[in-house]
């Protein structure tokens, strides 16, 4: 949808879980020269693709914490995809999302964030405050915090 209305590239990074059926996809589409697959690659090397990368593209069908989101809005890029997740729950202040499955959702609000300058830098601003306020350290705070409160409730804590 993107590629018939902008010049457009897409990196995809990851494992391959469909056993080369997206790759089948892109050939028979035509998009060759417009889908790379990279596989997997060592964590080092993926702030080299976030730098060169102008939106993170994540349309998981459910996920919890993402920390490729964390990561890319750390990062500076801004981050579109589907509304599960860690991005649910930065919908619209952090990221633009759409549910699960719709395509042509995605692609509308890309094509019309990429016109909007001004929505651009409010996004990437407010993604990089959210993922730099809510880092590791934070993270495990917040994990230690639950796990206390469980083991206080079941006595855990009492058994020492």
């Amino acid at each position: 949808i993107l590629n018939t209305k902008i010049n457009c590239t897409l990196t995809h990074i990851g494992e391959d879980f469909h056993q080369g059926e997206i790759q089948k996809k892109v050939i028979e589409m035509g998009l060759t020269d417009k889908v790379k697959f990279v596989g997997l690659i060592a964590n080092d090397k993926l702030p080299e693709y976030y730098h060169d990368a102008d939106i993170l593209l994540h349309t998981s069908l459910y996920e919890s914490q993402a920390v490729v989101v964390n990561e890319a809005m750390a990062s500076g890029l801004l981050v579109c995809g589907t509304r599960v997740g860690l991005l649910a729950d930065l919908t619209d202040t952090c990221c633009l999302t759409v549910n699960p499955g719709d395509a042509e959702g995605l692609a509308e609000i890309v094509l019309r964030l990429i016109s909007d300058t001004s929505m651009i830098s409010k996004i990437r601003k407010n993604a990089y405050e959210w993922s730099t306020a809510h880092d590791l350290k934070w993270t495990v705070q917040q994990h230690r915090a639950v796990y206390e409160l469980t083991s206080d409730k079941r006595g855990i804590n009492n058994l020492k």
